[in-house]
């Protein structure tokens, strides 16, 4: 387990290199309501971490201004790229998705505007009002947020958190896709997965193993984590089970493999990093253990 001192373990994400595994997690103090800075950690077995420090704070006066939230930390060829949420203009409403870039994990360079941010015409997103947000009643906040990539056909896309405008009603929460193309142009496309079930989705990630995509969720009003999977990584997702990944209480799921096994990475409603379980998949189902 994991928590850092005078700080929490909340949004977070885990990559092994040079024979460790290393998170970058968003660090908070006492309440909710405080800006959030990312901190890293490092394991040499995924149950003992030591803590690496602060590396990345809120700007001065860009496009990530008030708070940094969750992220996807990826390993390229050039070094790192940490695909991240953030907050600006002083308020929640201004949700936008941004780079960084590292060569050793501890130093980033972030990119001066946001790579992505919800505009009132996108016709595919909705950038309408959350209108019963648990966390922050008193400020209502649109849903746009928690990056992750991946490539496919030698394409690289960008999955999200996000409000499907083609749902008519309050559980319109889904999973948002954007093709990253090489001019730096941005293509929005259909989610890959708008269930009608769920009114905020929170963190996604996506991955392929034995050849099915799994994608990882969390539930926010249930505070649970959930799962779907599909032999596609762009449509056809469904929860092969009624029953949570993780049940209430738990928050955040990530997976990782490590000396030739896949472990599952999750946090605590105590915001604390919980010991990995051991994770195998059969058919279409997860099992931890």
């Amino acid at each position: 387990m994991f928590k850092p001192c005078n700080s929490d373990c909340r949004d977070f994400d885990i990559i092994s290199w040079q024979g460790r595994l290393w998170m970058i997690y968003i660090r908070s103090s006492a309440t909710i309501d405080d800006t959030n800075d990312f901190g890293l950690a490092s394991s040499s077995d995924g149950f003992n971490w030591q803590d690496e420090g602060i590396i990345m704070r809120p700007s001065e006066s860009g496009w990530d201004c008030k708070s940094l939230w969750a992220m996807h930390l990826v390993r390229e060829a050039n070094g790192f790229v940490l695909y991240y949420s953030a907050l600006g203009l002083g308020s929640r409403r201004h949700q936008s998705i941004g780079i960084a870039h590292s060569s050793d994990l501890r130093n980033w360079s972030r990119e001066s505007s946001a790579l992505l941010t919800l505009s009132p015409d996108n016709s595919i997103y909705s950038d309408e009002i959350d209108k019963i947000d648990k966390w922050y009643p008193d400020e209502p906040a649109i849903l746009f947020r928690d990056p992750w990539t991946f490539f496919s056909n030698n394409k690289k896309y960008l999955i999200f958190a996000a409000k499907d405008r083609a749902v008519n009603h309050q559980n319109n929460a889904c999973v948002g896709l954007a093709e990253l193309r090489e001019d730096n142009s941005i293509k929005y496309c259909s989610p890959i997965f708008s269930s009608e079930k769920y009114h905020i989705i929170e963190c996604p990630a996506l991955y392929q193993i034995n050849k099915k995509w799994f994608l990882i969720f969390c539930d926010d009003i249930k505070n649970e984590i959930r799962y779907a999977v599909s032999d596609n990584p762009f449509y056809g997702f469904r929860e092969p089970t009624a029953k949570p990944l993780m049940p209430k209480g738990n928050y955040v799921g990530r997976i990782v493999e490590w000396n030739n096994e896949y472990l599952f990475f999750y946090n605590t409603s105590d915001d604390c990093l919980a010991d990995p379980k051991h994770l195998a998949v059969k058919d279409d189902k997860i099992i931890l253990r």
